[in-house]
C-alpha cells in the first residue's frame, strides 16, 4: 500500500534483516525500549523470516519501521517519526490479522514512554489488561509430588511434532489469552543449537496420548543466568487433578537441576487461576507489561 514519499507497508524480505536488526538494537541501546530486553530483541531478529504478521514500513526503498503483533512491538526510525508511518503500520497489521485467529493487534508501550502512550491514544487505542513477569522466591521449598499411577512423564521427540503442536494449541483454546503455534515456529526453536529436548516435559495417559506439557528455557546471556517457565498446559478434560501444578513444579526442579536460582514466568493478570497457582508455589509479580488494544476490540477469551 503506497503512501507519501514512496512509503510502502509490506511483508518482510531477507534484505530487511540487517537494517531492522540495527534499528531494534539502537532503539534498545538508547533506552527507549524499557521493558524489552536484549534477549527479546535477539529472539525476534533470529526469527524474522517466520514471525507471523510481521510487517515492514519502507520509505524511499529503505526499511524504516516494523510491527510484530506476536511481540506486541511497533517501532519506527526516529528520523521519520510523526509522518504517519506508525499509524500506517498498525492499520496494515489490523488488516493482515483480521482474517486470522491471531487477532486483535495488541501493543505494549515501553515503560515510561509518554510519546508511545500519546501515539496509542491518538490512533484510538486504550489500556486493556496487563501481563506480569513473576519471579520465584528461591528460599521457598517446592517438592515434586508423585504422579498419579495412570500417568507418565517423558520428553519431546521430533516424531511427535504434530501431536505436540496439537497439544499446545488445544490446551490454550478458550484460554484468557489464546495461544496458537505453528510447525514452522516449533521447528525454528527446536533447530537452535541450544535446544534440549529434556527441557520439555510431556504427560501421557495410559493409552500414550499427550495430555499436558511444560516447556522451559535458560537465558545464559543474563547475569546471573535466568530460567524461564515458558508454557504450562493441560488438556481441558484432564484438569482438576493438580497436573498443572505438577508440571509447574517439574519446570522449577528442571531449572534448579541446571544450576539456575533465578526463575521467572509471565502471566496475564486476569487469568486468576494461573495467578493463584503461581503464587501458591512462591512466584510474585516483579514487572507489569500494560497491553493496549483498539477501543472496542476484545483480546481476552473465556475463562477455562
Amino acid at each position: 500500500m503506497p503512501g507519501p514519499s514512496n512509503r510502502t507497508i509490506r511483508t518482510f524480505r531477507a534484505a530487511d534483516a540487517e537494517p531492522l536488526a540495527t534499528l531494534l538494537r539502537n532503539s534498545l541501546a538508547t533506552g527507549e525500549q524499557s521493558g524489552h530486553t536484549a534477549s527479546d530483541f535477539e529472539s525476534l531478529i533470529g526469527a524474522f523470516p517466520i514471525v507471523r504478521h510481521l510487517l515492514v514500513a519502507e520509505l524511499d526503498d529503505a526499511p524504516v519501521g516494523i510491527i510484530s503483533p506476536d511481540h506486541r512491538l511497533l517501532l519506527v526510525h526516529p528520523d521519520v517519526r510523526r509522518r504517519g508511518i506508525g499509524r500506517a503500520l498498525v492499520e496494515a497489521a489490523e488488516d493482515e490479522i483480521a482474517s486470522s485467529p491471531d487477532g486483535p493487534v495488541v501493543l505494549f508501550p515501553p515503560h515510561g514512554s509518554e510519546g508511545a502512550i500519546a501515539f496509542l491514544e491518538a490512533i484510538g487505542y486504550a489500556y486493556d489488561h496487563s501481563f506480569w513477569r513473576f519471579g520465584l522466591d528461591p528460599e521457598l521449598p517446592s517438592p515434586l509430588p508423585e504422579l498419579p499411577d495412570d500417568l507418565s512423564v517423558g520428553h519431546y521427540t521430533d516424531t511427535e511434532i504434530l501431536p505436540y503442536i496439537d497439544l499446545i494449541n488445544t490446551s490454550f483454546r478458550g484460554h484468557p489469552t489464546p495461544l496458537r503455534v505453528t510447525r514452522e515456529q516449533i521447528e525454528h526453536v527446536h533447530g537452535k543449537a541450544s535446544f534440549d529436548p529434556a527441557s520439555i516435559a510431556i504427560l501421557r495417559n495410559e493409552s500414550g496420548d499427550l495430555i499436558g506439557f511444560c516447556t522451559t528455557s535458560i537465558d545464559r546471556d543474563a547475569t546471573p543466568p535466568v530460567g524461564h517457565i515458558n508454557l504450562v498446559g493441560v488438556l481441558n478434560e484432564h484438569r482438576g487433578r493438580g497436573l498443572g501444578r505438577w508440571l509447574l513444579l517439574w519446570g522449577i526442579h528442571r531449572l534448579q537441576s541446571q544450576g539456575i536460582d533465578q526463575i521467572e514466568l509471565s502471566v496475564d493478570a486476569e487469568n486468576e487461576n494461573a495467578v493463584g497457582l503461581y503464587r501458591s508455589v512462591g512466584f510474585d509479580p516483579v514487572e507489569e507489561w500494560p497491553q493496549w488494544i483498539r477501543v472496542g476490540a476484545c483480546v481476552l477469551g473465556p475463562e477455562s
